[in-house]
């Protein structure tokens, strides 16, 4: 991975949209927050005349472009929370690329790792102060509640959550009754009543709520606005908890960073940034930002959401786990009526893993917790050297509806994809519609180990092609093309090796379309081929591998005296890992 070319690149495209050029300003001052000697009464200059709040300091930042080369320096404590909105709404704060606004914990450096990073939390622990829990049916307890819990919605029932301990979700059920009647299941959940101004919990286990800690998320995290005028600015070496979004950048917000932050249990993501519809027509993109060597675990919905209007936002050398929906989510725009388009994104280096706590009573096949899904006419997306397991889906492409923009210009390279349980690559795009799923994309170079099945190009999914892949040791079939009576599906592959898998190697459905060249077939249970691809240069000799353990260096790269090693066009290697 060359990390730092894309960004220099990034950083160099980014420029030509900056908006005209503006006074050069000063480099700012360095505030100072303690959480547990400061006083917000204190200037903040020094240690000795620390705040006590983030968001205090935040707001002595001067408004509009003199907050250039401010930072905002946050001491971290074992012992302390910062119980508080960071940043006050409407921040009209910019900085420039020389001189941005800056959150940074004290003692951070990049990738660093021997400072204690500030604990910030946007949630409100139940029940309050004064106040206790009392029994209300078998299985279900209440307590004085003041505060709507962020994102609950009478009308989408399992959308949002609180938290029993850091990281177990009690999801918000249909009704009260409904949690009432649930409640002996064990799984868990909540209700708000508004009116009585109670919060009714079933904890997981049924264990009393007293015995436990319950966390509501109620307040923001860092949340800047392209619509306030907020660019420029940076967060970095914090640890995010219970927070209504993480960190984000949203609604046209330009050349942001988020690096080394640890961010858990968010409602709905842990990171996101998008565009916004103009009042008077056209998009204000958010343009250029950037996501390095963070957390993001237990969010409510994804870990990283690249939503409608973001151009060349980078998610590379993250840590992505546990969270209910999606690792990633790259999408466009759902509605077609809306002109936001999301293009240029690049997810590298990540490490995304363990998307498989599905949500009870979601049903459709793109809220499946996919490590990373791609959606709703993303363009250009660049998904490269992540090891992305253990999800329910590795890679999802999916449209959510019919009529959309097609998802093209998708690459896929260099990635190890282990473990999920449903597939490594699920091909959606044409579901709906099959217009829809003519985008183009191109998998190169990708090793698919131990999924249920390695690559399913699925109904009406077409112009799609992959050279030097390896599909290994799938539970099922190794390749799967359509089905009977689908809407045709369109696959090419070549130089790629499928082998060893649970069923057979490649399946294609009556009436579909893949071309398969060089493409070695070895040992595989059921057999090579099912169905009537078009197939030339294939073999189904044994492949003599070097290694079958994903941690070695030679995972499922064929020995050089294996016939599998000269199987390629031009007598070259055929699989990934060359």
């Amino acid at each position: 991975m060359v990390l730092g070319v894309s960004l220099a690149a990034l950083v160099a495209a980014a420029l030509t949209a900056v908006p005209p050029a503006q006074p050069v300003v000063a480099a700012g001052t360095t505030l100072y927050v303690d959480g547990k000697h400061g006083d917000d009464g204190n200037s903040g200059l020094s240690w000795n005349a620390a705040l006590r709040t983030i968001n205090r300091a935040a707001r002595k930042i001067p408004r509009f472009a003199p907050a250039a080369g401010w930072t905002v320096i946050v001491r971290g404590y074992a012992d302390h929370i910062y119980r508080e909105r960071p940043v006050p709404g409407g921040y009209a704060r910019w900085g420039t690329d020389s001189n941005p606004v800056v959150f940074m914990a004290d003692g951070w450096t990049p990738g660093g790792t021997s400072y204690t990073k500030p604990v910030v939390s946007g949630g409100i622990a139940a029940p309050l102060p004064g106040k206790s829990w009392q029994p209300d049916t078998a299985g279900v307890w209440s307590t004085a509640w003041n505060e709507t819990p962020g994102g609950f919605d009478r009308a989408k029932p399992y959308s949002a959550a609180i938290f029993q301990g850091q990281t177990r979700w009690l999801w918000q059920h249909a009704s009260l009754a409904d949690l009432r009647g649930k409640a002996h299941r064990g799984d868990g959940g909540y209700w708000y009543d508004a009116g009585a101004q109670r919060l009714y919990v079933a904890t997981r286990g049924g264990v009393t709520p007293g015995s436990v800690s319950i966390e509501v998320p109620v307040r923001m995290g860092f949340y800047f606005a392209g619509s306030s005028g907020a660019h420029h600015i940076s967060v970095r070496g914090f640890s995010i908890r219970h927070a209504m979004m993480g960190v984000t950048f949203h609604l046209g917000a330009d050349f942001n960073t988020a690096f080394d932050n640890d961010v858990l249990g968010s409602s709905p993501m842990a990171f996101a940034t998008s565009g916004r519809v103009l009042s008077g027509g056209g998009v204000d993109e958010a343009v250029g930002n950037a996501f390095l060597r963070n957390t993001a675990s237990y969010s409510v919905l994804q870990g990283f959401k690249v939503d409608a209007g973001s151009r060349n936002t980078v998610i590379c050398d993250n840590t992505i786990h546990h969270n209910a929906v999606q690792g990633v989510k790259v999408q466009g725009a759902a509605d077609g009526g809306d002109p936001r388009q999301t293009r240029g994104t690049e997810v590298c280096g990540n490490l995304i893993s363990d998307q498989d706590a599905r949500r009870p009573g979601a049903s459709r096949n793109d809220e499946n917790p996919n490590g990373v899904t791609l959606s709703n006419g993303a363009k250009g997306s660049y998904v490269h050297h992540n090891t992305i397991r253990r999800n329910t889906v590795g890679i999802q492409v999916n449209q959510r509806g019919s009529g959309g923009d097609p998802i093209g210009g998708t690459q896929i390279s260099r990635n190890v994809i282990a473990g999920n349980h449903h597939a490594g690559l699920n091909l959606r795009d044409g579901v709906a519609s099959r217009s829809d799923g003519i985008g183009s994309l191109v998998g190169r170079y990708n090793v698919y180990s131990r999924n249920g099945t390695g690559i399913i190009v699925a109904r009406g999914s077409t112009n799609k092609t992959f050279e030097h892949e390896t599909v290994y040791d799938s539970v099922g079939n190794g390749v799967e093309v359509g089905c009977g009576g689908c809407a045709t599906s369109e696959m090419d592959m070549t130089d790629s090796l499928i082998s060893h898998n649970g069923r057979y190697g490649l399946v294609i459905g009556p009436g579909q379309d893949a071309q398969v060249s060089y493409v070695g077939l070895p040992s595989n249970r059921s057999g090579s081929v099912s169905g009537p691809a078009a197939k030339a240069h294939l073999n189904t000799q044994r492949a003599g591998y070097l290694s079958l353990d994903p941690a070695s260096d030679d995972f499922v790269r064929i020995g050089a005296t294996s016939f599998q090693y000269t199987a390629g066009l031009g007598g070259q290697p055929v699989g990934a890992r060359y």
